[in-house]
């Protein structure tokens, strides 16, 4: 019984897009930032509470979807720490929950978003470390055209 070969076609599309996603989980993702996350822990000393108020997001900016996590169709949420410096910028950030495809997309888009200034109770800027998640689900893929 012959096999169709668009049949062929798409195993084939299926059985790369699990190869590229076993190379993927082989290894963590890179980080965007300049020093690591311990780096920049002991540089800035940031508060883990007792500030007015969770700091808001004033810049943000969209993850980009991997080509490689669009032929795996892999979507999900990614959960990062995120270390906010005294001037709202994000310095550095980790992954807390990871999906291996779309970690280092998660990465890059947060390290470009931006907060109101955290303080103290007694109103001195402080760096603060928070969670945050990056959403990708189903719809933010593009869709390409049949073959």
């Amino acid at each position: 019984m012959p096999v169709s070969v668009q049949l062929m076609k798409r195993l084939l599309s299926v059985s790369l897009a699990w190869s590229m996603s076993l190379a993927v989980l082989a290894q963590p993702a890179k980080s965007p930032f300049s020093e690591s996350w311990s780096q920049t822990v002991a540089r800035l000393h940031p508060a883990y509470g007792g500030v007015s108020g969770p700091p808001a997001k004033v810049k943000d900016a969209k993850p980009r979807y991997p080509p490689e996590a669009r032929a795996a169709r892999a979507d999900g949420i990614v959960i990062l720490e995120v270390l906010i410096d005294e001037h709202g910028k994000v310095a550095n950030a980790r992954v807390v929950r990871s999906i291996p495809l779309l970690d280092r997309a998660a990465l890059e888009a947060v390290s470009k978003w931006e907060f109101t200034v955290s303080k103290l109770n007694n109103g001195r800027p402080v760096p603060l470390v928070m969670t945050v998640t990056v959403n990708f689900d189903g719809a933010n893929r593009r869709r390409r055209p049949p073959p």
